[in-house]
C-alpha cells in the first residue's frame, strides 16, 4: 500500500474544506478555553434594563475549585482583611486578601480527620474563627482565622446534610448558629423529607470559654412541615437578630422565606415572582442612617449573568435591582464585609463567579446606582 506524500490529500477532499474545518476545530477549542465564550453565542452577557457596577477586582480563576461560599474577616488590629471562599469540589478552603482578591493559600483536602474536609459548603466568620459547613462529613469544623490551624468539629450527632450557616453574638464570647440541614428523601417530591422532619434548620449555642476552648450547646431545630413556611430546598441563611429575622433562600420555590429567632415562620415570603433562576446567596447589611435600618441582598443565580435584588432591610421593599461589570454569573455565595477599609468606603460586597472566582464591588457604588443617589 502506498503512503501518501506529506501534503498530500486523498482524491475528492479539498484543501480549502480542510482548512475550514481546521479553522472551525481551532475555533471552538480556544472558545471552550475561554470563560466569557460559548458555541452557541457568548457565554456571560449584561441583561438589558439592569444597572451594571464595576468591579473592584477579580480573583484569578480556579475552574475545578467549585467555589460556593464566602466570608469575610477583619483582624483585632484593623490591619488584616480575608475573605474565605469554600472549594466544595476539591475539598479546600481558599483564602484570599479581601483588598486585592491576591491569593493566600489553601487549607485542607479531602477526609474526614480534624483539618480535612468533605464537600465544605457554607462559611461564617465567629470572632476570630471560621466556622465550616461539610455537608459529605455531616458537621461543622472550627477553624483558626489568623492561621487556618483546625480547632475542633461539631455537629456530628444531629446534621445529616449540613449546607449554609449564619449566627449572631447574642452576649459576649456567646454565639447563636443556625444550620440548613438540606437532606433529602426523594429526589421527586422536596416536600417529603419536610413533612416527616422539621429539623430542616438546626440552632446551637457556643460559648467561647477564657481559655479558648468552645462548649457547644444544641438548641435543636425548626421547619415547618406543611403550608406556605414549608422549607423545601435550602442552603443560604442570614440572620438579623435586632429585628428578630432568620431568612432562608429556597431554591425549590426561588423565593426567601421568613422566621423569626425562636423557628416561627412569619408569613413572608421574599422574591415571588421577581427571581428567574435559583435563588441563592444572601446577605444583610446594617446601616442606622437609611430607612429601615439597612439593606437585604438576595442572589438570583442565572447562567448568562446574576442578578441581585436590593430590599429594604425587613424584605418588605422592593428597593431594585443590579448585575456587575464585566459580566458575573451563576453565583452562588455573597458575603458584605463587617467594616469599610481599603478602596471601600462603605463596605465591600463580594459575590462568586462561575464557580471559579470571587468578584468584589463597592457596596456605596452599589446603593448610588440601586438607589439613584
Amino acid at each position: 500500500m502506498t503512503r501518501p506524500q506529506r501534503g498530500a490529500f486523498p482524491d475528492g477532499v479539498k484543501f480549502p474544506m480542510l482548512k475550514k474545518l481546521a479553522l472551525t476545530v481551532l475555533a471552538a477549542t480556544t472558545c471552550l478555553a475561554s470563560t466569557g465564550c460559548s458555541l452557541f453565542g457568548p457565554k456571560y452577557e449584561l441583561p438589558e434594563g439592569v444597572p451594571a457596577v464595576p468591579e473592584a477586582w477579580r480573583t484569578d480563576s480556579f475552574a475545578q475549585a467549585e467555589l460556593d461560599s464566602l466570608t469575610f474577616w477583619q483582624d483585632p488590629s484593623g490591619s488584616q482583611h480575608r475573605l474565605y471562599a469554600s472549594g466544595k469540589g476539591i475539598d479546600t478552603i481558599f483564602v484570599f486578601d479581601a483588598k486585592t482578591g491576591d491569593y493566600i493559600e489553601s487549607l485542607g483536602t479531602t477526609g474526614f480527620e480534624l483539618g480535612s474536609f468533605g464537600y465544605p459548603n457554607g462559611l461564617a466568620t465567629m470572632g476570630d474563627m471560621v466556622l465550616v459547613v461539610e455537608r459529605d462529613n455531616a458537621r461543622i469544623q472550627v477553624l483558626n482565622a489568623a492561621n487556618g490551624q483546625p480547632v475542633r468539629t461539631f455537629g456530628e450527632e444531629l446534621l445529616k446534610a449540613p449546607m449554609g450557616i449564619a449566627l449572631y453574638e447574642s452576649d459576649e464570647d456567646t454565639y447563636e448558629i443556625y444550620v440548613t440541614d438540606n437532606f433529602i428523601i426523594d429526589d421527586k417530591d422536596p416536600t417529603v423529607a419536610a413533612r416527616r422532619h422539621k429539623l430542616r434548620v438546626i440552632r446551637y449555642t457556643v460559648y467561647v470559654q477564657e481559655n479558648g476552648t468552645l462548649d457547644v450547646r444544641n438548641r435543636g431545630g425548626f421547619g415547618d412541615d406543611a403550608g406556605p413556611g414549608m422549607l423545601l430546598n435550602i442552603e443560604s441563611i442570614a440572620v438579623d437578630s435586632e429585628n428578630d429575622r432568620v431568612f432562608i433562600a429556597d431554591e425549590a420555590e426561588d423565593t426567601v422565606k421568613v422566621y423569626n429567632l425562636k423557628g416561627e415562620f412569619q408569613n413572608q415570603i421574599i422574591g415571588g415572582g421577581l427571581m428567574e433562576g435559583d435563588s441563592e446567596g444572601i446577605a444583610i447589611f446594617e446601616d442606622s442612617d437609611a430607612p429601615g435600618g439597612g439593606y437585604f441582598i438576595a442572589t438570583d443565580q442565572q447562567r448568562k449573568a446574576t442578578i441581585f435584588h436590593v430590599f429594604s432591610r425587613d424584605g418588605v421593599k422592593h428597593l431594585g435591582t443590579f448585575t456587575g461589570n464585566p459580566a458575573i454569573a451563576n453565583t452562588d455565595g455573597i458575603a458584605i464585609s463587617s467594616v469599610p477599609f481599603g478602596q471601600f468606603d462603605t463596605a465591600a460586597f463580594y459575590a462568586v463567579h462561575d464557580d471559579q472566582s470571587v468578584a468584589a464591588y463597592s457596596l456605596e457604588q452599589i446603593l448610588a446606582t440601586v438607589l439613584g443617589e
